[in-house]
């Protein structure tokens, strides 16, 4: 009963909705617009005619005798039983009638007829299907167990063709609007379902993917970076600069959360707090990321030109902080005006009565303070995109055993490709927040993820590879064992092994002091190559023409005299006794002056007084005596 609340109810099959059908609503009367004026006149003295009370009653109210095909009553007026009955109607049938026009009248259920484009198509179907349907069953012409898959059949080819006219009509390049929207929009019950173009779970998903992946790396990064900050390969990167750099990714990453923020999801003041971060994340993480990057290269190029003026100069990290000082700063006053004077807010941006976008605007766009602000910071960041690009053309021919500054070069030139590629295009995708976003954060990842991959995947690569291998005997008295050590740790595994050489094996403690030797010398001339480095002179094409390293960059450890180097006499090595062993290991590890490691390996030293003059100073501890 609450559904059917203009029911009746039956006892066999309960309550039956009544929906009165106004079949035929009516006449109309239209006039083209497009017609002259003397014939719009004549059009609407005809529509007066025949709608006036003297000629539409005689139309209405025919003759009883006369074939059926007349009109409905379309006035109050024709509603008048006496007329009907003068021209011969039965009086019953009449009241009946007219009753049953009330009722559809006075009805809060009425149903009006269909008056949208093809409602003529629809109606033929229908009067045919319901025709031929009445017709077998009033005849018995099926049976009853048939009867339910017969009305079946007959709704579900209605339905299909219904479909199909529908269709029709709205595949033609002259629709405007559905079928649908059209009958709606007359019930009055028609609502604008409005498109928000919000962000979907899918590219929300991606945006976080990217961003956590980068993060992720660049905290991995950074924590290898201080564990192995010691090393040969980290130290000479410069460990302070590599670290800024994972801040500054991680920064720089961490925008991407705020771009996926809309009001599909966050309140009105979240959206705004969102809209201003993403800026303020973009350029301080820029800051960071830029100016350690740049700082990088400065320093290179600065000990490089003076070496090549034969000048010593010492560079520190200090002194190459004032670009990173200089545009952080900027950029956090730029913000903070921006902030406070006119600072970004989220809007939706209607493009149609049923389409609209969500975007961060600025509150008052006619205002000059924003665009002057924005202005600078356009100009301070792109001027030192192109100042950094200067200076990795500078380093492009630096060679360095580990490649950085090339590295620090490709760096940059995607940097400025993915900028100059994706700023047009975040123009054209402005008005579309996926295509937006997509195109956003894929741009913060490229720029991100190429730091990370090509500044510190070459050095984890090439500290995997950095060490020897050192063979030592055990002091086992059955057998000897082989043991593996880094060149780091080659005087102390030495050492060790020396004090546990087997006393009756004088050729296999010859054999083993010899490979001390060997790995001694290999360690020395890796710590001269890894000073003159940190000055970032080349030390091997002087150390190829001594004869110190072969054309792959390998130690060669036979174009020395051992005696010579070490300092020990032919008779010491042959000994076998105890006490001479660690006597001449003791002689080994004391520090021999390196002119005399040259001048026994035949290396000019003449030659290397030019390296000597163009060697930066180093910390005390960390001096070569050339």
């Amino acid at each position: 009963q609450d559904l059917c609340r203009f029911g009746t109810y039956y006892d066999d099959i309960g309550w039956v909705n009544r929906a009165p059908y106004l079949a035929f609503g009516g006449w109309s009367c239209a006039v083209n617009n497009y017609a002259t004026p003397g014939k719009k006149i004549l059009a609407t003295q005809f529509c007066s005619y025949a709608s006036s009370k003297a000629t539409s009653t005689k139309r209405i109210v025919g003759n009883a005798s006369t074939a059926i095909g007349g009109s409905d009553p379309f006035r109050v007026s024709q509603l008048d039983v006496s007329l009907w009955t003068k021209n011969g109607y039965n009086q019953d049938t009449v009241i009946d009638y007219f009753e049953g026009i009330y009722r559809a009248l006075e009805s809060e259920n009425v149903v009006v007829d269909i008056r949208f484009p093809t409602s003529s198509d629809i109606y033929a179907e229908l009067d045919e299907a319901v025709h031929d349907f009445l017709n077998v069953t009033r005849y018995g012409l099926i049976s009853e167990d048939k009867l339910r898959r017969v009305r079946s059949d007959v709704e579900r080819r209605l339905k299909l063709k219904f479909e199909e006219i529908i269709s029709e009509y709205e595949s033609q390049a002259s629709t405007r609007s559905t079928l649908l929207e059209q009958y709606q929009k007359l019930r009055n019950v028609f609502t604008i379902t409005e498109e928000m173009n919000q962000l979907g779970s899918g590219i929300r998903a991606y945006g976080f993917s990217v961003a956590f992946f980068t993060i992720m790396l660049a905290v991995i990064f950074a924590i290898w970076t201080y564990k192995n900050r010691t090393s040969t390969v980290v130290k000479v990167s410069q460990p302070f600069f590599l670290i800024l750099i994972c801040l500054g990714v991680l920064v720089l990453t961490s925008s991407i959360f705020p771009m996926a923020t809309d009001d599909g999801f966050a309140s009105q003041e979240a959206c705004d707090r969102a809209c201003m971060a993403v800026p303020w994340l973009i350029t301080m993480g820029w800051s960071i990321l830029f100016a350690a990057l740049y700082a990088k290269l400065r320093r290179v190029n600065l000990v490089i030109s003076n070496a090549l003026a034969f000048r010593s100069i010492k560079v520190s990290e200090k002194d190459v902080m004032l670009p990173f000082a200089v545009l952080f700063s900027c950029n956090m006053i730029l913000m903070t005006l921006w902030t406070i004077l006119d600072p970004l807010v989220w809007v939706r941006v209607q493009t149609s009565p049923t389409e609209s976008y969500g975007a961060c605007r600025v509150e008052y766009p006619e205002a000059a303070s924003w665009k002057v602000i924005v202005s600078f910071v356009a100009i301070f960041n792109g001027a030192a995109l192109i100042g950094a690009n200067i200076e990795a053309y500078k380093a492009r021919n630096v060679d360095t055993e580990y490649g950085e500054s090339s590295f620090i070069g490709l760096i940059m030139g995607s940097f400025l490709q993915v900028v100059v590629v994706g700023l047009p295009l975040f123009f054209l995708v402005n008005d579309n927040p996926t295509a937006r976003f997509f195109l956003t954060s894929s741009m913060v990842f490229l720029m991100s993820i190429s730091v990370l991959l090509l500044l510190f995947v070459p050095k984890w690569r090439t500290l995997r590879k950095k060490g020897v291998r050192v063979v030592e005997r055990s002091t086992s008295q059955e057998d000897l064992e082989l043991r593996e050590c880094r060149v780091d740790d080659a005087s102390s595994c030495s050492q060790q092994s020396a004090r546990h050489l087997s006393m009756s094996e004088g050729k296999d403690f010859r054999l083993t002091q010899s490979r001390y030797i060997d790995a001694v010398w290999k360690e020395r001339v890796k710590k001269l190559e890894s000073a003159l480095e940190e000055s970032g002179i080349n030390a091997k094409p002087y150390f190829r023409e001594a004869n110190i390293i072969d054309d792959r960059g390998q130690v060669i450890a036979s174009t020395y005299n051992k005696a010579s180097f070490t300092g020990l006499s032919v008779s010491a090595l042959g000994r076998s006794s105890v006490d001479s062993s660690l006597a001449a290991v003791s002689m080994v590890e004391k520090d021999v002056d390196t002119n005399d490691i040259l001048a026994a390996s035949g290396v000019s030293v003449d030659k290397l007084s030019t390296v000597a003059a163009c060697k930066a100073p180093v910390e005390e501890d960390k001096k070569l005596n050339l």
